[in-house]
């Protein structure tokens, strides 16, 4: 991910960026935003890739974090993510529901 310009982050101490699609466990370091460069996200199935992006910004004093997600617009997406998607729902019960009387 890289942002077209670079976010002014004065007073953060920390950023963390994830796709919202893995959890917060699989977050990346997302500091180098700030000086216009990018940051890679670790693999992930083809069904997770997604352009809704967690944040959580940090302070120090107080010791505070705030987390926000971004819809951001995705490219180079790799063909057949929309049947992995597919997949993933229909094979879990749970996740897919059914419409009608």
């Amino acid at each position: 991910m890289k942002g077209e310009r670079a976010p002014k982050l004065e007073g953060i101490s920390s950023v963390r960026a994830w796709l919202v699609s893995v959890g917060s466990d699989n977050a990346s370091d997302g500091a180098a935003l700030a000086n216009g460069q990018s940051v890679q996200f670790p693999d992930c199935a083809l069904s997770s890739i997604t352009g809704f992006v967690a944040f959580e910004l940090s302070i120090d004093l107080p010791a505070v974090a705030r987390r926000f997600v971004l819809n951001l617009p995705v490219s180079g997406v790799p063909v057949g993510r929309k049947a992995a998607v597919i997949r993933t729902v229909i094979s879990n019960r749970e996740g897919f529901a059914f419409c009608g009387t």
